[in-house]
C-alpha cells in the first residue's frame, strides 16, 4: 500500500517539477530533460513493419483458398519476400531489439535475410519428418511461426 501511494505522488508531478527537482540537484537542464525522457519514454511496438507483417500473413493464408491467376502471382510475390525476410525479421526483433536498433538498414537487411534461410530450413526439415512438404503446410507453418514473433514483439512493447 506504501508502494501504491508513493508512485501515486510520483506520477502527479509535471514534467516541469522533476526538471527542476534535477537542476537543484546539479544536473543541466537538458541533462535533466534527457534522463526524464528516458525514464518515461514509451514506446509503440506496433510499427509499420508489425502492420505489414500481419497484412502480409493475412493475404498468404486468404490465398491458399482462391487459385486464380491474379492471387497465384501474389501468392508467388508476396510469399517470396515473405520468406526471405520478413521471417528473420520478425525473429530478431524479438531476440535482439536493442542491437537491431543500433545497426543500419542494409546490416538489419542482410542479418534478416541469413536468419530467415536458417529458419525456413528448419521448417522444411519439421515439416519433411512429420507431414509433409506441401504449399500449404510451408505456408501455414511459415506463417504461424512469424505471426507468434510479431505477437509477442508486439505484446511486449505493452507490459
Amino acid at each position: 500500500m506504501m508502494i501504491m501511494q508513493k508512485r501515486e505522488v510520483e506520477t502527479s508531478k509535471t514534467v516541469e517539477q522533476m526538471v527542476n527537482e534535477l537542476v537543484n540537484k546539479g544536473y543541466s537542464e537538458i541533462e535533466a530533460i534527457k534522463i526524464i525522457h528516458d525514464k518515461y519514454e514509451i514506446e509503440n511496438k506496433l510499427d509499420f513493419t508489425s502492420i505489414i507483417i500481419h497484412i502480409s500473413s493475412l493475404t498468404l493464408i486468404l490465398s491458399l483458398f482462391n487459385s486464380s491467376s491474379f492471387i497465384i502471382s501474389l501468392k508467388i510475390a508476396l510469399g517470396i519476400f515473405y520468406s526471405i525476410f520478413f521471417v528473420g525479421y520478425a525473429a530478431l526483433r524479438i531476440f535482439y531489439p536493442k542491437e537491431l536498433k543500433q545497426l543500419s538498414s542494409l546490416h538489419t537487411l542482410g542479418i534478416s535475410l541469413a536468419t530467415s534461410f536458417a529458419i525456413i530450413a528448419m521448417i522444411g526439415l519439421l515439416l519433411n519428418f512429420t507431414i509433409g512438404i506441401t504449399i500449404y503446410t510451408g505456408i501455414i507453418g511459415i506463417v504461424i511461426l512469424t505471426e507468434t514473433f510479431n505477437i509477442i514483439y508486439n505484446l511486449r512493447g505493452y507490459r
